[in-house]
């Protein structure tokens, strides 16, 4: 039996399963002419990694891009992949093409911010961890580090994550915009 991912068509659907299973909805914007979505369909969504990965951690949602769904979230292009929490708010966006090396990365992300903004600290950290353990050379660790120490800093008040997060940021990616971004963290302690 072939592995392959279980696709919702209908987000109110979709957010009732997302309530009950306790998971985001990732909500993947298509348009059949899109050379970026053939690709996403001939090569990152066959990959059997990436099958089992949306399967266990999301609620996928599949939307043409003509629809009005496609208009109410405001897509100019596709690919666009969001992570909705179960509340129907986005938490993040990937628009274009993910390769199967960076797309479990990026959608681990959306699902920390998830996490991070259910007041889930815990769990944001666990995930946000996992993307700088696992996947520290993928596009989106510098904003997991980044946001590893927001979380960090919300979690306890303490503002040495914020500093820690700048420092390792500054060591391992000094050019990332992230980066740029904690830069008013170099003083704190």
């Amino acid at each position: 039996m072939e592995n392959k991912i279980n696709w919702e068509t209908d987000i109110r659907q979709a957010l009732k399963r997302a309530r009950d299973e306790n998971k985001p909805v990732m909500l993947d914007f298509f348009n059949l002419e899109s050379l970026g979505c053939q690709e996403m369909d001939v090569v990152t969504y066959k990959n059997e990694k990436i099958v089992d990965f949306i399967n266990r951690k999301v609620i996928p949602l599949r939307v043409n891009s003509n629809q009005q769904l496609a208009t109410d979230f405001h897509i100019e292009w596709t690919p666009a992949l969001i992570i909705l929490d179960q509340n129907k708010r986005e938490q993040y966006r990937s628009i274009g093409f993910l390769s199967v090396d960076e797309f479990i990365p990026t959608m681990l992300l959306g699902i920390c911010n998830a996490f991070s903004s259910s007041n889930e600290f815990i769990m944001a950290l666990g995930c946000y961890e996992k993307i700088l353990i696992d996947y520290p050379a993928s596009d989106v660790a510098p904003e997991a580090v980044f946001k590893r120490g927001v979380n960090l800093y919300k979690k306890s008040h303490d503002l040495r994550p914020l500093n820690e997060a700048y420092t390792h940021l500054q060591k391992n990616y000094p050019t990332s915009a992230w980066t740029k971004r904690a830069y008013p963290y170099r003083f704190l302690s």
